[in-house]
């Protein structure tokens, strides 16, 4: 390969050109070889309001290129013999369960780690969410698969939660404490940290930014402590270079053997065929792409290239090696979804390995531009497609509640200066009318707009709200929550009521915070709160009871409803 120090002599002018191209107002890069360190700088700015320049020390979230951490600390623990790879995680975790039965019982760690549990991605379970990690791992028996168990590949966040979780329970710490004494402290990276909030108090952190069309504007750096296993590791340059070193060396570091070579090369080799790629069938014309156990493994002109990308808010990086050749490549850029981080490790790689330079900003950009016609042109249908002056069916008012599902957090719709709003991961989004009773709701964190579509009851209630949260699954649905009624009220409705049948009496007990209805004849039923003084009987469709307050404010008197027939109630 020649002096590869003289083969990188011009890259600055392409870095700096690649990110004015990408309005990318940071990069940090760094390039490595076996040991040595052949590069490692820091362009542009972390802080474009304060003109503070990017350096080898500035530190960037890492986003999901954390996988590989999380993985290695599985791995770190297989060659304790505290874990294996191919027994079943209930070995472990008793109680895990997922949707799938069958997958309940045989899903592996390996499983876990290379995307194959059968779930999409339902990634709005936990961005932003307010749930914690052994909630979300309890919330995924509610989550509908979308493939069987092991037959396909499916990126998912929320089984790298799982594995972090496990090492937990398994090390007998937290997920964060060992991957600081198991990972952290022996590789000497003394700048990585697990949340935001960590990470701000370092001297020299980027501010994340997002480009829309010509507009580059600061994006809020957010921080996911639940599922950080997926994806909230905190690095910079100095750090991440002695990360590199491990995969290139064999698992050693120095002369330190990190981890055991036969469990670094489960982890760099392939284990799920992945789908084709179509944009990167598109850059590359590659058309094998496979995973590993945190890295992403695919030929690359003639040689094997392992990689990890990551996105999130204000955010993009990647690290890339080259294991034939003991090359890799960090990328650090503090901008959302654009394509730096790619382009350069290609160029380097090209430039080291001899190879016939590709175009690969070029490339990029065609795409790119193609990719934000299709936006436009479907915002554009979005408009062609609705049904104008159409009104909602009921009031404002009436859509007004908390909705919920099993597998997502809580949903509140509120009403504020006729005004709808979700309070939706974090973040209050307003709902705005589209037609008929389907609302846009507007989710600025991820630039999304989605459909909402409303459901009512025989009775005309609005019951659910459908929304497309896992494009791989059906519509998931929001069942409106049932009215809460305190217990002086419940207190109140206590008694025997009489109808008009001779001998036939409901009485009205309270136990703890649940009314009972006791019926001559036909045992207790529950009364589920349902509008006001009105209950619905559980179990029983179309019956209710709706309780009467007097003058003097007692109740003394209902009616018990049921289809076709509503017969009066006066309490003894």
């Amino acid at each position: 390969m020649g002096n590869l120090d003289a083969k990188l002599d011009t890259i600055d002018d392409f870095v700096l050109s690649t990110m004015e191209g990408w309005k990318t107002p940071g990069a940090a890069l760094a390039v490595v070889q076996g040991d040595d360190v052949l590069l490692m700088k820091g362009y542009g700015q972390r802080s474009v309001a304060q003109n503070l320049p990017v350096t080898t020390q500035t530190v960037f979230p890492l986003a999901s290129v954390t996988k590989a951490f999380t993985a290695m600390g599985i791995g770190l623990l297989v060659d304790e013999g505290k874990l294996d790879w191919d027994k079943p995680v209930r070995d472990y975790l008793p109680t895990f369960k997922l949707h799938d039965p069958f997958a309940s019982q045989h899903i592996t760690p390996r499983d876990l780690l290379c995307h194959r549990s059968g779930l999409p991605r339902h990634d709005l379970v936990w961005y932003g969410s307010n749930l914690t990690r052994k909630e979300m791992v309890e919330k995924l028996a509610h989550l509908e698969p979308s493939a069987p168990f092991r037959e396909h590949w499916q990126y998912q966040n929320l089984m790298y939660m799982t594995a972090g979780y496990l090492t937990g329970v398994v090390a007998g710490m937290t997920w964060e404490e060992f991957i600081y004494q198991r990972i952290f402290a022996p590789l000497g990276m003394k700048a990585s940290s697990i949340s935001i909030r960590d990470m701000m108090q370092q001297p020299d952190v980027a501010t994340g930014y997002l480009v829309k069309k010509d507009d580059v504007r600061e994006m809020p750096l957010r921080d996911f402590p639940e599922t950080a296993p997926a994806g909230a590791i905190n690095s910079n340059l100095s750090d991440m270079v002695n990360w590199l070193r491990v995969h290139l060396n064999g698992g050693k570091f120095g002369d330190m053997q990190f981890v055991a070579p036969g469990t670094l090369e489960q982890m760099h080799t392939p284990q799920m065929v992945m789908p084709v790629n179509t944009l990167s069938k598109q850059i590359t014309g590659n058309t094998i792409f496979t995973y590993g156990l945190g890295w992403m493994i695919e030929p690359y002109r003639g040689y094997t290239m392992v990689h990890h990308g990551g996105n999130i808010d204000g955010i993009s990086t990647m690290v890339a090696f080259i294991p034939q050749a003991k090359i890799g490549v960090i990328v650090l850029t503090n901008v959302t979804a654009r394509p730096v981080r790619d382009v350069l490790p290609y160029e380097i790689f090209d430039r080291l390995l001899d190879l016939p330079g590709n175009d690969w900003n070029a490339r990029y950009h065609s795409l790119f531009d193609a990719l934000e016609q299709s936006e436009d042109q479907g915002k554009v249908q979005s408009e062609t497609d609705r049904v104008k002056d159409t009104q909602p069916s009921h009031p404002l008012e009436a859509y007004v509640g908390v909705y919920e599902n099993p597998g997502y957090p809580d949903v509140p719709i509120t009403l504020r200066d006729g005004q709808l709003y979700v309070h939706f991961l974090g973040t209050e989004c307003p709902i705005h009318h589209y037609h008929y009773d389907v609302f846009k709701v507007r989710y600025e964190p991820l630039d999304i707009d989605m459909n909402a579509v409303f459901a009512t009851n025989p009775r005309g209630d609005i019951t659910s709200v459908s929304v497309p949260l896992e494009p791989q699954v059906k519509d998931i649905v929001f069942t409106r929550k049932a009215e809460t009624v305190d217990v002086a009220t419940m207190t109140a409705l206590e008694g025997v009521y009489a109808l008009p049948i001779e001998g036939f009496t409901i009485t009205i007990i309270r136990r703890e915070t649940t009314l009972i209805a006791q019926i001559t004849g036909q045992g207790e039923v529950e009364l589920i709160p349902y509008k006001g003084l009105e209950f619905n009987l559980k179990d029983a469709a179309g019956l209710s009871i709706v309780f009467t307050r007097g003058k003097d404010g007692q109740v003394n008197e209902g009616i018990l409803k049921q289809p076709g027939a509503v017969f009066p109630l006066k309490k003894q």
